[in-house]
């Protein structure tokens, strides 16, 4: 429905935001409708909407503590926050022996779950030896993709499915 080529001269916003409407929009699963069977509550709330506008301003590169200094000790305030609302333990905060950290995605989330349980269940050795064969995932058919694929990434190849 667009063109092949990338046109020569920039368009007019209207003409691009026209083309979102007619193209882009019919085409999205609208994740955010309640009657979606995988409705994720997630990003329409004002304050949600608000927090992207300055993180897309400010355009900090967070990724560690060098990078970005103010975000990576605003992003550990907040969760030594959220850990004493939630009632965690102080090993939970970052003053603790461990401290959160947020994942951008349920995938990221998983793949750091399951890696960090195989180097609690090796006492370390997954690191340095992968999993030897001596290590197993189990998931069903219902699991969201992202738990077979940090099967695959953490290297444990694909979880045998529960029979239907």
């Amino acid at each position: 429905m667009l063109p092949d080529c990338a046109p020569v001269h920039g368009e007019p916003i209207r003409d691009v935001l026209a083309d979102v409407r007619r193209v882009v929009i019919p085409g999205l699963v609208h994740w955010q409708h309640p009657s979606f069977l995988g409705y994720y509550p997630t990003q329409t709330s004002p304050a949600s909407v608000v927090g992207e506008l300055l993180a897309s301003g400010l355009a900090v590169q967070h990724m560690m503590w060098s990078t970005g200094p103010a975000a990576t000790e605003l992003e550990e305030t907040v969760l030594d926050h959220l850990a004493v609302a939630l009632g965690l333990p102080e090993r939970f905060l970052s003053t603790g022996d461990g401290g959160g950290v947020l994942q951008d995605s349920a995938s990221s989330a998983v793949l750091v779950a399951v890696a960090a349980a195989l180097y609690r269940a090796s006492g370390g050795r997954w690191r340095e030896h992968g999993t030897e064969g001596r290590y197993r995932l189990y998931c069903t058919d219902q699991a969201n993709s992202c738990v077979p694929k940090a099967s695959r990434i953490a290297g444990l190849g694909n979880p045998p499915r529960s029979p239907p």
